[in-house]
């Protein structure tokens, strides 16, 4: 470090430094007392990506929800961890057997967090794949709804081509390196979710890696990090999506372009497709959003009765984000019902329980679309920073929890008396069992999460932010390398600048030059 108090800059580092390691300049004693909070607020953001810039965009509520969906994603599995979690998504009055206590019998569970909406908050992380997946629908669209309205058919081709190519690239590349760390993980001897074993010779292990890098449709667990069977769906659903908008294309009249776009999602419904179905509902809410103005246009014109619809529509999506998956260990007491209605072609699909997930995906997004006060929630500042952050989020978090959680669970669990999980100790029934659950429960969500964001965060821009900019430089490169005949100052249809990254993380806007030097002003987003 330099007497300045500047990090010294080492070649290629100077971006890595700028990114993850504070910059600190003391200040000259007639500044000091104003100067030094915005240093501090700088390092902040210089490490953590804190906070971000202020909301302009009215799409940037989609970032918000993103991310709180990647965050519940990230719960859920923390929750699966420490709790008896054949039984964690048991709904309030279930009875419960242990099937490592079964002995001591069924009991009730009433714990108050079982009860409907409560719930969401311990084992609602099924949904939130809904909930990706019609934003992935939505936003992969939206560009393209509106080149479509406005009848800028060679701007749509461009568009559409720079992401079909890039599509794989972004989805892919961030998956392969957190897979990787997970084969280098097991090769060195760490603790890792990987299912597969460590094999004798690293060469042999490698071609193992490969080998669970190729993926189906009917094999859409990868050994090395199952967290990325949606993966998968992302891109063959986004592939769905390009082909709508490029099927629509001709379609100027907006009734038959989402009676051709609602034709695709029914058929998908009942042919129990499930992802493309939340895809095809996502770019049928674009194209009636585009319609109607966007989202503001959409709020402020709608009249009172259609508040309160919205806001009962609302209920239910999140009655509905709490519906239990069946299990043999308990019963589902107010659910039970629901499974008769489910069509038998869905039954084979979790025994029926995507279908309600899919509605609850599917309610909350709509119905979040016409509330401004829900979207108001979605534009505060860590829901956005979480939208940022929230592919890497996804792809990470399991591996804070097998290298760092399962290590403290376990000196944490013997020092409070508790055996395999943190709901079933000894003295289980009494205050002083509830007590030591919450405060351990608080005590390891208080170390894991920030460290799984920081980590986030991190291979964010390590990462993520290279991938996209990979992407669109092979995309920039194979569009210019154009004959004599068609010259030679073609454009990505992506146009985007090394600094236009899409917040929410995996889903990346097919936005014009035009809307990408708009966000790249000072203070847009």
């Amino acid at each position: 470090m330099r007497p300045g108090g500047r990090v010294l800059r080492l070649g290629g580092l100077s971006g890595l430094t700028e990114r993850l390691i504070p910059q600190w300049n003391p200040p000259s004693p007639a500044n000091a007392g104003r100067e030094q909070p915005q240093h501090q607020r700088s390092s902040i953001k210089s490490l953590l990506g804190w906070p971000p810039e202020q909301v302009v965009r009215e799409t940037a509520w989609l970032d918000g929800l993103r991310g709180v969906a990647a965050f519940l994603v990230m719960t859920y599995h923390l929750h699966l961890l420490l709790f008896y979690g054949l039984s964690l998504e048991a709904p309030y009055g279930a009875n419960v057997q242990n099937k490592y206590n079964e002995a001591a019998g069924p009991e009730i569970v009433r714990e108050l967090w079982r009860l409907p909406i409560m719930r969401i908050w311990m084992c609602s992380g099924p949904v939130q794949v809904s909930i990706f997946f019609v934003l992935s629908g939505l936003v992969l669209s939206w560009s393209p709804m509106e080149s479509i309205r406005t009848g800028k058919q060679e701007k749509l081709v461009a568009s559409l081509s720079s992401a079909i190519f890039r599509r794989w690239f972004r989805l892919y590349l961030p998956c392969f390196a957190v897979a990787l760390w997970h084969f280098l993980g097991l090769r060195i001897g760490l603790q890792t979710d990987a299912s597969r074993e460590r094999l004798d010779g690293f060469w042999a292990q490698l071609w193992d890696f490969l080998a669970a890098s190729e993926r189906d449709q009917f094999n859409s667990l990868h050994d090395y990090d199952w967290t990325m069977w949606t993966i998968p769906f992302e891109y063959s659903g986004s592939l769905l999506v390009f082909v709508i908008c490029l099927a629509a294309s001709r379609t100027m009249t907006y009734w038959k372009r989402a009676l051709l776009i609602l034709t695709v999602a029914t058929y998908a419904c009942l042919r129990a497709e499930w992802a493309f179905w939340l895809f095809a509902t996502g770019v049928l809410l674009s194209n009636y959003i585009r319609h109607n103005g966007g989202f503001e246009a959409l709020s402020r014109t709608q009249g009172r009765q259609s508040t309160v619809a919205w806001s009962v529509a609302m209920i239910c999506s999140l009655l509905l984000v709490g519906y239990p998956s069946t299990g043999d260990e308990y019963d589902r007491p107010g659910y039970e019902w629901m499974t008769s209605v489910i069509p038998s072609n869905w039954m084979p699909i979790e025994e029926g329980a995507r279908l309600w997930w899919c509605w609850a995906g599917i309610l909350f997004v709509i119905s979040a679309s016409h509330l401004r006060f829900v979207r108001k929630v979605f534009e505060l500042s860590f829901p956005r920073y979480l939208g940022r952050v929230s592919y890497m989020l996804y792809l990470t978090h399991r591996s804070v929890l097998a290298v760092v959680c399962k290590p403290l669970k376990k000196v944490l669990f013997a020092a409070s008396g508790r055996g395999r999980f943190l709901d079933y100790g000894k003295d289980r029934g009494t205050l002083h069992h509830d007590v030591t659950t919450l405060c351990v429960y608080v005590v390891i969500f208080m170390i894991i999460v920030p460290l799984a964001i920081v980590v986030a965060h991190a291979c964010e821009v390590l990462i993520d932010r290279p991938s996209v900019r990979f992407a669109k430089r092979i995309d920039e490169w194979i569009v210019q390398d154009r004959g004599p005949e068609q010259g030679s100052s073609g454009q990505s249809g992506a146009a985007m600048s090394d600094e236009a990254v899409p917040l929410t993380a995996d889903i990346e806007l097919t936005e014009t030059s035009e809307e990408v030097k708009d966000r790249d002003r000072p203070g847009l987003v």
